[in-house]
């Protein structure tokens, strides 16, 4: 067939435009609503021929060889906008295995894929970083794995390490405060499952009615120490909150992790271009290193409170500490070349 001739492009044009004029809307290929609607498609022989909606070049295939649009119909019931939609950015296909693939076992590949061209056989970053996100959360939802556990621990008295001095001023009692509280610890654990978070009450009362007495023992030695009882006690409250109900540590994460990291995408390409400018990269490159990066972490993270979940967490906060600055220096190394 011959391809066709653009000259008259313009003819085509004005006519387009007339009908739009006289129907009001936009013209659509074919006529399914039973109005008079222009019909585009032209008949060259025997054949017929399909044209565009949009320029009126004649149709090949799917999409328009002149203005790429593409040869669809969208006068649908919204049910079928929001099953393509679904269907587009949660389905696992072939693009999303080897994705995956390329994300976990060659760190920095599919960015440099992804800028030199492949874009089709992968998952958009964009995409990408956002079903990452949505999976974790689901993950931490279903799961009941807490992100950050504080826990308690008691500890033996030591007097002898709070033994008063002559003559201390208020700045040597404010540091002797801390010296005192021989009561409790409180050491941070990650990704523990919430059935395993769960204090004896009991001990957390007995270790902050140690850390009252200790307190009260300061403030009648020296009456400075009363400036400080009202923070503390603010932060006893805090912690017999948390022994309380360990999962609400992930109400934070969840409310402010989606707005921090917005923030931090764009901000660490603007970090990774001034690092490597010698590089010669454009933003828009260390962009879409950032988006892979983000993504590895949060698919990083929910395989970490799976782990957790099915009781293999022992060592999921060090794996994530070691893994994190370890995949970014592997990236880096391929992406930038050092």
């Amino acid at each position: 067939m011959k391809s066709p001739s653009f000259p008259v492009r313009s003819r085509r044009l004005d006519w387009v435009r007339e009908a739009q004029a006289r129907e009001g809307r936009a013209i659509t290929s074919g006529n399914t609503t039973g109005k008079d609607v222009p019909d585009l498609t032209v008949t060259e022989g025997d054949v017929a021929v399909a044209r565009c909606a949009n320029c009126a070049a004649v149709l090949h295939g799917d999409f328009c060889a002149h203005c790429g649009q593409r040869d669809a119909d969208l006068r649908r019931p919204i049910r079928v906008f929001v099953a393509e939609f679904l269907d587009n950015a949660l389905s696992f296909d072939s693009r999303a295995l080897r994705t995956l693939v390329l994300l976990f076992g060659k760190p920095g590949r599919l960015s440099e894929l992804y800028v030199e061209g492949a874009r089709v056989r992968f998952v958009p970053p964009v995409r990408l970083l956002l079903i990452s996100v949505i999976v974790f959360f689901l993950a931490i939802e279903t799961t009941d794995v807490a992100l950050l556990h504080l826990r308690t621990v008691l500890t033996s008295n030591s007097s002898s390490q709070g033994e008063e001095r002559a003559g201390a001023g208020p700045a040597d009692v404010a540091t002797e405060v801390p010296r005192r509280r021989q009561g409790f610890n409180v050491k941070f654990d990650f990704f523990v499952p919430l059935r395993d978070a769960r204090q004896d009450q009991a001990l957390l009362d007995e270790a902050l009615a140690r850390f009252r007495d200790a307190l009260d023992e300061e403030e009648r030695a020296s009456p400075e120490v009363k400036s400080l009882r009202t923070p503390l006690e603010q932060l006893m409250s805090g912690l017999r909150r948390l022994a309380a109900n360990p999962g609400m540590l992930n109400s934070v994460f969840h409310t402010w992790l989606p707005r921090v990291m917005f923030l931090l995408v764009p901000v660490f390409a603007l970090v990774l271009r001034g690092l490597h400018w010698s590089r010669r990269r454009f933003l828009f490159e260390n962009l879409v290193f950032s988006l892979h990066f983000h993504a590895f972490l949060f698919c990083l993270l929910t395989l970490l409170v799976l782990l957790s979940a099915a009781g293999y967490g022992g060592a999921s906060g060090m794996l994530y500490f070691v893994g994190k600055p370890l995949y970014l220096v592997l990236a880096m190394k391929r992406f930038y070349g050092r």
